[in-house]
């Protein structure tokens, strides 16, 4: 026989009670399944500008005003230059008193060739005095319109030597400063748009027939912290890189907030045909070092 002692025999009294009081754990499963994925390539791309200039000077001048420093963001009409403008102000008070004089003149002749007229009626004068008055009337019209175009040109340059933000945008390079000379068409500064941004990715000839303009496109970012666009194909360009045998393919999307030129995108294009996998939820994978397990 046996004996065990008595604390031993409490012990395991004790362990059965408190083991029939805790309830029994339950017990959850998801089973694995087979599901068909459509196959996908990711392709890197970049961000490009769909819209940038060199905004340049319409007339020439002295840079009066110089209003933007590098890295600055305009809005479409804020003011980048102001040229010299005064030249041109004196020559149009110069016409405009040559305009007063024309219209006293006209006004004159105007009341001469009247004159002519009932004289001519009334065979008093010949056709010649008649003809040498209309010819007279004519030409101070004539210059009186001369002159208002004038105006009206160095008006146009006035207002021109004005140069302003065709678009939204930000500003890349100063291309002068004040005191600088402008030429007609010389360049004020280099602007680019962050509005309409593009993404520009070499896709591959295998994958090429797979999609086409207007098809949509998602598109990540990752200095973005992954964030997410839907792009659009806006174009297909066919001359293809000759050793990658890649075509560039530009996908127009709406900026998510921080995208800008340069920048790093991934392009999930269709890869043609499925596979099928078996799944489980992520909560069931246990990572061990380098090894998954489910």
């Amino acid at each position: 026989m046996v004996i065990f002692p008595r604390r031993w025999a409490l012990g395991c009294l004790l362990a059965a009670a408190l083991a029939a009081q805790v309830p029994t754990a339950p017990v959850r499963f998801s089973p694995a399944r087979l599901h068909t994925f459509r196959a996908e390539v990711r392709l890197p791309g970049t961000v490009e500008a769909r819209k940038s200039s060199t905004v340049a000077s319409e007339v020439e001048g002295l840079v009066e005003e110089y209003a933007v420093r590098q890295g600055q963001r305009m809005e479409a009409g804020d003011v980048l230059a102001r040229l010299r403008t005064r030249q041109l102000e004196l020559e149009k008070e110069s016409l405009e008193a040559e305009v007063v004089e024309t219209l006293a003149r006209r006004k004159l002749a105007a009341r001469e060739l009247d004159r002519a007229r009932e004289l001519f009626e009334a065979k008093i004068v010949p056709q010649e005095d008649l003809d040498a008055k209309q010819y007279e009337y004519d030409a101070w019209e004539g210059r009186d319109l001369r002159l208002k175009a004038q105006i009206a040109r160095i008006e146009d340059n006035i207002a021109r030597a004005v140069v302003k933000a065709p678009f939204d945008g930000v500003v890349l390079e100063e291309r002068s400063q004040v005191g600088e000379w402008l030429g007609k068409g010389d360049p004020v500064v280099e602007l680019l748009s962050l509005e309409e941004l593009e993404v520009s990715v070499d896709v591959p000839e295998r994958y090429l027939n797979r999609f086409s303009v207007g098809a949509r496109v998602p598109l990540s970012f990752e200095a973005l912290g992954g964030r997410r666009a839907m792009g659009t194909v806006t174009a297909i360009i066919p001359q293809a890189d000759p050793q990658a045998r890649a075509f560039p393919v530009k996908l127009g999307f709406r900026n998510p907030g921080g995208a800008l030129p340069g920048m790093l995108a991934e392009a999930v294009f269709p890869g043609g045909g499925n596979r099928t996998a078996t799944v489980v939820p992520k909560d069931a994978v246990v990572l061990q070092g380098s090894q998954r397990n489910v």
